[in-house]
């Protein structure tokens, strides 16, 4: 009876988002009206539900004695295949994807105690415990966009229980957020499209974060859902927070441009905002507040929107500010306006002591809006009058104007590179940037209003590209090197832009650029090594040109590459190794090859 109501109401619904029951029943649901269509049951007991970065379902069905089946769920059918089997050596009431990838899992003990949180790596399986939440009735966990994890205490026995509380990442322990409590009928948590903590059972729930209180925004279900995630959920890897000039705080959604409701307001001169990586992976929100003669630096809570002051910087005119991450150290950085005629600083802030250390010119540059730097640490700013420009850190560092003239971007006010290398930007509404082509391609129709600051929760997830292993040394005595050149990351959508060289090469001589993408290698080959795994994909035969002693090159566009579409392989996220081959008649093997480079392809 109930199923056959479900079926007819979903009939002019629109299904945004799935569910799972204890019976292993998967339901595809209208979070507006809550109509719910059965699609499939699995036979076991699920109690789960996590939404991948990359938008894929996963359950845990719970086959006894603390081993469960790991499924991916078809959202379209319901249809599951079952990665492994695994032992966790209890019930998992929830489970929830961080930036990289990896499954948090909150787990009931088969021997009975306090439920734990553990940690999931989905590259090997291999299960790490974290610690006892100090709860025994949690019903599910959630990662939030900003990297916090709440779950929610149900209570026993149809009591009332502590509702929201955040679990600790490194001891797994659970702090109480609402003292009031929490409804017993929440068994799930989600977040939806624009970053909004939400519940559901019989109904679905709006939480709010800094209270815990729970307010029904549904219908009655008419079914008992244990695991729930919104089809467009907002995750780590696409959430940003966008601040108005006015102080206002929003949730963006960058996969769809969907963008939340003002959820807090800073008061004041509000100028500039950024993410610092402290510690990984998470980081703190500064936001930069006029004060007259000198600039007062916030920290900003990302869930609440809750100020904290650091104190002052002894300088005024900030335009904006960036961070750039080292491999041992992260820099915060701030772009003061330089006065008439004069172009505009850059000066370095020692955080958190807010101690200014260097300051550097940005020569040519006396408009400059937002600076901004790519996982590869590329930096890119743009100027109201030049448009992009892009620079080092180097104090003999001369920005360059990546395309002369006047800008073609006039509308944008502030931009980001988000956690896989792409650039975007506040303009109105959210938009993507193209570098070389100094271009703007519109992301939903959401209006952002009058943005200063667009900064992303996580942080430079991709890799930068690497060279590794060892080439031969060919028969003039040099060492031909691959590298990697450019202004941009490499990508899957970028028609131009990465790069790929062989230098101090053999001149006039004919060779190509090989590539696999199963991952490197070492085996002797043409007196070095064969660095790249098999199979091999061979670009075009080129010629090495130059002059002199192992003055040729060899030089190919990747990105072109990609967007010749020649490779359907080449895809985001695909992780490419290559190496360059070529002629040499006075070697013994007459060939020579150079190291290797690894990079993987951003969107």
């Amino acid at each position: 009876m109930l199923l056959t109501c479900a079926l007819l109401c979903a009939a002019t619904s629109a299904p945004d988002s799935l569910a799972v029951t204890a019976a292993g029943e998967i339901y595809r649901v209208d979070s507006a009206t809550a109509a719910a269509t059965l699609l499939n049951s699995i036979g076991l007991p699920t109690h789960c539900l996590a939404r991948a970065n990359d938008g894929r379902m996963w359950t845990l069905a719970d086959t006894g004695g603390g081993v469960s089946r790991l499924l991916e769920i078809d959202p379209l059918d319901g249809s599951t295949s079952m990665l492994a089997p695994l032992n966790l050596g209890g019930v998992a009431r929830g489970a929830s994807f961080d930036a990289d990838g990896s499954l948090f899992l909150l787990l009931r003990p088969v021997g009975g105690g306090s439920d734990r949180l553990a940690r999931l790596d989905f590259a090997t399986l291999a299960l790490s415990d974290i610690g006892s939440t100090g709860l025994s009735t949690l019903e599910d966990l959630c990662v939030a966009p900003e990297g916090r994890i709440y779950a929610w205490d149900s209570g026993p026995g149809g009591a009332n229980g502590a509702g929201l509380v955040k679990l600790s990442r490194t001891s797994g322990a659970a702090l109480d957020l609402a003292p009031a409590g929490g409804s017993s009928d929440v068994l799930a948590l989600a977040i939806d499209e624009v970053g909004e903590l939400r519940g559901a059972n019989f109904k679905l729930y709006s939480i709010d974060r800094a209270s815990g209180v729970d307010q029904p925004i549904s219908a009655n279900t008419f079914i008992s859902i244990e695991g729930f995630q919104y089809l467009a959920g907002m995750s780590r890897i696409d959430g940003a927070l966008a601040l108005e000039r006015t102080g206002g705080l929003k949730r963006v959604n960058t996969s769809t441009g969907a963008v939340g409701p003002v959820f807090a307001t800073l008061s004041g001169n509000l100028v500039a905002s950024t993410y610092v990586p402290t510690t990984p992976p998470l980081g703190d929100y500064i936001v930069f507040r006029d004060v007259g003669a000198s600039t007062e630096v916030l920290r900003v809570d990302p869930s609440t929107g809750a100020p904290l002051s650091l104190g002052t910087v002894a300088f005024d005119g900030v335009r904006a500010a960036y961070f750039f991450r080292f491999p041992t150290a992260t820099e915060l950085w701030v772009v003061t306006d330089g006065g008439p005629g004069q172009p505009d600083q850059r000066r370095k802030v020692i955080y958190p002591s807010l101690q200014s250390f260097v300051t550097l010119p940005l020569t040519g540059f006396e408009d400059v809006l937002s600076v901004s730097t790519d996982f590869t640490g590329r930096h890119f700013g743009i100027d109201q009058t030049h448009g992009l420009f892009r620079f080092d850190l180097t104090s003999l560092s001369v920005p360059a104007d990546i395309t002369p003239g006047a800008t073609l971007l006039p509308s944008v006010t502030t931009m980001r590179h988000d956690p896989q290398g792409r650039l975007f930007a506040a303009s109105g509404v959210l938009q993507r940037l193209g570098v070389m082509s100094e271009s703007a391609t519109t992301v939903g129709a959401a209006p952002l209003g009058d943005i200063i600051g667009l900064d992303f929760f996580s942080i430079g997830q991709t890799p930068a590209p690497s060279t590794y292993c060892t080439g031969s040394t060919n028969s003039l005595g040099c060492n031909a090197r691959i590298v990697s050149t450019g202004a941009m990351h490499p990508s899957a959508s970028e028609p131009s832009g990465f790069d790929i060289r062989g230098v101090e090469m053999l001149s006039d001589k004919q060779g190509l650029l090989f590539y696999g993408l199963n991952g490197r290698n070492a085996v002797p080959f043409s007196s070095g090594f064969l660095c790249v795994k098999s199979p091999l994909r061979r670009t075009g035969i080129q010629n090495s040109g130059g002059s002199g002693a192992c003055t040729g090159s060899f030089s190919l566009d990747f990105n072109a590459r990609v967007a010749s579409g020649v490779d359907p392989a080449l895809a985001p996220g695909v992780k490419v190794n290559c190496q360059y081959w070529s002629r040499d008649p006075a070697a013994p093997s007459t060939t020579h090859v150079t190291n290797a480079l690894e990079f993987v392809l951003a969107p």
